[in-house]
């Protein structure tokens, strides 16, 4: 489940997807994969997505997939900025 037609159907539920990082194509870590999404950050990020797996005799399981993000700047929404190194203060 480490192609980019699979992480893309599981991460397109909350979030959109736009690549996966070199260690995932390659399949050198398959402990997780590791994926660039776009999100809103005024919107709360998901901490789970549930993945649904369709075998051919056309029983269907499924698990709690966990996510993690890295990386997000925080967005102050009183003065409409992103990514500050110290807090703003208001006028």
């Amino acid at each position: 489940m480490h192609t980019w037609q699979y992480i893309k159907q599981i991460v397109s539920s909350v979030s959109k997807p736009l690549e996966i990082d070199l260690a995932t194509k390659g399949r050198t870590r398959l402990s997780m994969a590791k994926v660039r999404v776009e999100i809103d950050l005024l919107k709360p990020q998901h901490e789970s997505v549930y993945v649904v797996l369709i075998h051919e005799n056309s029983l269907q399981t499924g698990f709690m997939q966990k996510l993690e993000y890295e990386g997000i700047p925080k967005y102050y929404k009183h003065c409409k900025k992103l990514g500050h190194t110290t807090n703003c203060r208001r006028v």
